[in-house]
């Protein structure tokens, strides 16, 4: 029996400072080739370092416009294929060639969306 705690309690909390002092950030070089291991300009180099990388210094913004009429036209066959209606059978068998951890897209009809188990 074992009164005072785990055998390995000690054990662990040497191994958790241990992996603490392994993982912390003591010095870092910044944009000139500089070491810097002060503390507060550390804190001060994290914190520019991420502020510009979550700033938008693009400029201002033009969205991408299509010019009008300028997409290609379907021919009468490709627009009949198209427009064929889906047999259940097709979509099972798509559905079920799946795999068992996949997600089916927002067209996929909610009565085939499951598996059954051992199928």
């Amino acid at each position: 029996m074992i009164w005072d705690g785990d055998r390995n309690t000690r054990y662990y909390q040497i191994s958790t400072i241990v992996r603490r002092r392994v993982n912390q950030i003591v010095t870092l070089q910044n944009d000139q080739g500089d070491w810097i291991s002060d503390g507060e300009e550390l804190k001060n180099m994290v914190r520019t370092f991420f502020m510009s990388l979550y700033t938008d210094d693009c400029g201002t913004y033009t969205p991408f416009l299509l010019p009008a009429n300028k997409f290609p036209t379907l021919t009468a066959e490709e627009t009949t294929c198209l427009n064929q209606d889906f047999a259940s059978n097709e979509i099972k068998k798509e559905i079920f060639k799946m795999g068992a951890y996949t997600t089916p897209g927002p067209e996929v009809s909610k009565r085939y969306s499951t598996k059954k188990i051992g199928s």
